[in-house]
């Protein structure tokens, strides 16, 4: 297994003092395809492009160029030069020839409901935009929306996740199953036109829909069914739940969990392509002779046989949300959040940036981390360049600078548990005092918080506020202690 963790480009400068910089994660890659030589990768931050023959990467975020944030769908035209960015709040960018051209329309529109962008679908020079009220027709040459249709059963606003074209007919994957319609009917904005598409007898939500040659397929939780010659069959049952799926080179390729599953003929068997660098892929490309995977956690990958090359920008691995630190060229950020505790995915994640190189601290990066609660708070101890990290139930962590893990749990005469939750403790906030002992605030204050010292004799000693504690000490506790510490009131825990 081979890792490539590039800079922008081999010719970037640092920026001078003053000057801000983008230190984006570009490691979740949804969209993969070729571009004059280079491999095209977007992510939810932006994109880049990585030439193999040079080992560069380009990236491109909103402060060179687009037009915002938080993309949703990327797509290539298969057969030009054009490319269209969808964004998470509706707003568009289309992209040739080194111009960005943004296109707000969906996004200042009227219509009573969030505008989200699901998926594109190219036909010649025109863009069928799947949208979460209908379907957006799109000229990207003319930069223009030509018009709007609602294949509903009852012409109100409906999802729309997918729109594929075989034939004389356009089909959609909607809330309410697929709906098909003759493409040059003149009436694709009479939700009447369109009629209903039943793959399965069961009542269906098909989150996914694409045109594979000739044939049209369907993916449904984990099965797949195919349209050829005018009849649905069923076609393939995965493993796990289809994450998503697409085509390239003429294969079609299912993304589940960490395979993908590829099939180079509706009647041909399938090929299961594994490798333990794909943690959750999300679209492929493949060029003749590599494959290229975008994936959830590791970026860029690209898979010659069992071989496998990681490839992403430098950066930090995720959004930092919890409190940072920075101090003598270091920056220390983290993934969770101080004020709550994810519902998803565990985010116990420690980003480190130095010398202008960031380093990432997770589970799957160093072993000793595995099972820690979400990262909520980080400090710096400059002299030993050590990093204390607080957490949302699992107490308090320490990185040195060879990367030695040390955890610190709850004491009698430390840190403490909540009082409704034993074992569970929360250090929502860290400062590191001028004596070189850090600072650690416990669950709320008007829980019954506590401050706790980790003393140079590595001895962790708990103080606790002995009244009722004011506003100051309450947001103390969740890592502006200095006001609460100043207090007189202040004495040793029991």
């Amino acid at each position: 297994m081979i890792f490539f963790l590039l800079s922008a480009t081999a010719k970037a400068q640092i920026k001078p003092i003053g000057i801000w910089r983008d230190h984006l994660s570009m490691q979740r890659v949804i969209y993969v395809d070729s571009l004059n030589k280079t491999i095209l990768a977007a992510s939810s931050n932006g994109y880049f492009m990585f030439d193999p023959q040079k080992n560069e990467i380009i990236t491109r975020s909103k402060s060179t160029g687009l037009s915002d944030v938080q993309i949703n769908v990327f797509s290539k035209q298969p057969t030009g030069n054009k490319i269209i960015i969808g964004y998470e709040n509706g707003n568009i960018d289309v992209l040739g020839s080194d111009q960005v051209r943004n296109l707000p329309e969906i996004l200042l529109s009227k219509i009573s409901t969030t505008k989200k962008i699901y998926s594109i679908f190219w036909k010649d020079q025109l863009a069928y935009v799947s949208t979460n009220f209908g379907i957006v027709l799109l000229d990207p040459y003319k930069y223009e929306i030509m018009d709007t249709y609602f294949p509903s059963m009852d012409g109100k606003l409906i999802d729309v996740y997918h729109v594929a074209i075989t034939g004389d007919k356009i089909y959609a994957s909607t809330s309410q199953g697929i709906r098909s319609a003759l493409l040059n009917s003149g009436k694709l904005n009479d939700f009447r036109s369109w009629s209903q598409e039943n793959p399965t007898s069961r009542n269906t939500n098909f989150q996914a829909l694409l045109k594979w040659g000739e044939s049209l397929i369907a993916a449904a939780d984990d099965s797949l069914f195919i349209k050829e010659n005018g009849s649905w069959r069923f076609f393939y049952k995965s493993s796990s739940i289809t994450s998503n799926i697409n085509t390239s080179a003429k294969n079609l390729y299912i993304h589940e969990s960490n395979v993908i599953t590829s099939f180079s003929t509706p009647s041909s068997a399938p090929q299961l392509l594994k490798s333990t660098t794909i943690t959750q892929s999300n679209y492929c490309f493949s060029d003749g002779s590599s494959l290229w995977i975008g994936d959830e956690n590791d970026g860029l990958i690209k898979l010659v046989g069992t071989n496998a090359q990681i490839i992403f920008p430098n950066g930090p691995s995720g959004i930092a949300e919890g409190q940072s630190d920075a101090k003598e060229g270091v920056v220390a950020a983290v993934a969770g959040d101080q004020f709550k505790v994810s519902s998803t995915a565990l985010q116990n994640k420690l980003y480190v940036l130095k010398d202008d190189r960031w380093k990432n601290y997770t589970a799957s990066t160093n072993k000793a981390l595995t099972g820690l609660a979400d990262f909520s708070s980080a400090a710096i101890e400059p002299s030993s360049e050590k990093i204390y990290v607080g957490t949302s139930g699992t107490g308090l962590v320490s990185v040195d600078k060879d990367d030695k893990v040390e955890k610190f749990g709850a004491t009698s005469g430390g840190l403490q548990s909540d009082r409704n939750q034993s074992g569970f403790v929360n250090v929502s906030g860290i400062f590191i005092d001028p004596s070189s002992c850090e600072r650690a605030s416990g669950i709320p204050a008007a829980r019954g918080g506590r401050t706790a010292y980790r003393q140079e004799d590595r001895s962790v000693r708990a103080y606790a506020a002995l009244v009722k504690p004011s506003r100051a000490c309450y947001a103390s506790a969740h890592g502006t202690l200095e006001p609460c510490l100043q207090d007189s009131r202040i004495g040793p825990g029991r």
